[in-house]
């Protein structure tokens, strides 16, 4: 039967979770269904009669099953919807086939129910057989937070390399190269956030199963990647004011507590090796370095004036940078269980570092322009 593997392709999904899990909702919705439809065909094949239970059992199970509003539409349910889903297609396709005399009631229900199982079947079998993306795992994210790393340096690298008198690049190479790392740095976010957040939707599905949970500090270190990555991007964008407004960087020359600190913030990072240049990172810098990319767009009203007034912009892209850093160190230990046990753990093995004078509460340079309690001091 045909139905072997449209079974099968409709259970199978981008994760292991979200297979297993749809495969329980498509199991229990074409049995359910079949059961029910076989059972009003018993009943009577009068078909205003067979319209009304066909109607009143799916609405009925819809009611108890899908959320209230519009999150209850076919598709955006991301728990149980599947499940009411499949009740409603089985039942009315074995009713109608029956109805229209195109087999037996035995033989429509069985044939259904039999091949649907076996393609589900072979869904969960092929699931979990490694290797497996677990929507569950933080290995996305791994590998988002490794491209952030790389674009950090990268960015970090262009400003000090620029800032020494010798071969400097006119202002207008320096900025299009901000420029094509802003875009690549865009594009690795994007596509690797979207890659990790559609994996944990996933794997959201049937919350109530008892295996194959996901963890809920995923859901935080989503979020903790989306904030990295936007805040990023605001460094990058501020560095390309900064060549703008200053072509000699003269914030950043030898012996500046601003250079300093990024020199420290550069040789901490503990990045992946990629010899092969196969990250999303590589690939998309290869793919960007064949282009002209725009000025990424921002607001710059009265940037000059923070030369002369409040922090200069030097030393808050330090600072800034610093944060990032922080923040890097802090998402390289974050501990998210998965599996089918939740016993699994993703081993990190990058450990970005900091001298202790550049940790928070001892930066000299941090703490006297923010203060100890992250306040611009008003002096």
């Amino acid at each position: 039967s045909g139905w072997f593997l449209i079974a099968y392709i409709f259970s199978t999904t981008k994760t292991v979770e979200g297979t297993f899990k749809k495969s329980v909702l498509r199991a229990l919705g074409t049995v359910g269904g079949a059961f029910s439809a076989w059972l009003a065909l018993t009943i009577s094949r009068n078909p205003a009669l067979l319209g009304i239970w066909t109607t009143l059992t799916s609405s009925v199970l819809a009611y108890y099953t899908l959320p209230q509003g519009f999150s209850s539409r076919f598709g955006l349910d991301q728990d149980l919807a599947w499940g009411s889903g499949y009740f409603a297609m089985t039942q009315y396709l074995i009713v109608l086939t029956v109805y229209k005399g195109f087999g037996t009631i035995n033989d429509v229900t069985v044939n259904r129910i039999v091949a649907n199982l076996a393609g589900i079947f072979l869904s969960l079998v092929l699931a979990a057989i490694p290797p497996g993306i677990f929507g569950s795992s933080p290995r996305e994210l791994q590998f988002l937070l490794e491209d952030k790393k790389r674009a950090l340096r990268d960015c970090l690298r262009l400003i000090l390399d620029e800032s020494k008198t010798e071969h400097r690049l006119p202002q207008h190479d320096l900025a299009a190269r901000l420029h094509r790392l802003h875009a690549t740095a865009k594009t690795t976010f994007i596509a690797g956030f979207s890659d990790a957040n559609a994996y944990h939707k996933d794997a959201q599905q049937l919350k109530s199963l008892p295996i194959l949970k996901v963890d809920p500090r995923m859901q935080v270190a989503l979020g903790n990647a989306a904030v990295l990555g936007a805040s990023l991007l605001s460094l990058i964008r501020l560095a390309i004011l900064i060549v703008e407004s200053d072509t000699e960087l003269a914030g950043f020359a030898e012996g500046a507590e601003e250079r300093k600190v990024l020199e420290e913030i550069v040789s901490g990072l503990d990045i992946q090796d990629d010899p092969h240049h196969i990250s999303g990172y590589a690939i998309i810098e290869r793919v960007n370095a064949e282009k002209e990319h725009e000025r990424p767009s921002m607001l710059q009203d009265k940037f000059e004036e923070t030369y002369t007034q409040g922090v200069s912009p030097h030393t808050m892209m330090a600072n800034f940078s610093l944060y990032l850093m922080h923040y890097i160190m802090k998402r390289e230990k974050s501990n998210v269980a998965y599996g089918f046990f939740g016993r699994g753990r993703a081993e990190y093995s990058q450990c970005s570092t900091l001298p202790d004078h550049l940790h928070f509460t001892n930066s000299g340079l941090f703490g006297s322009t923010y203060g100890i309690d992250g306040l611009v001091n008003k002096q």
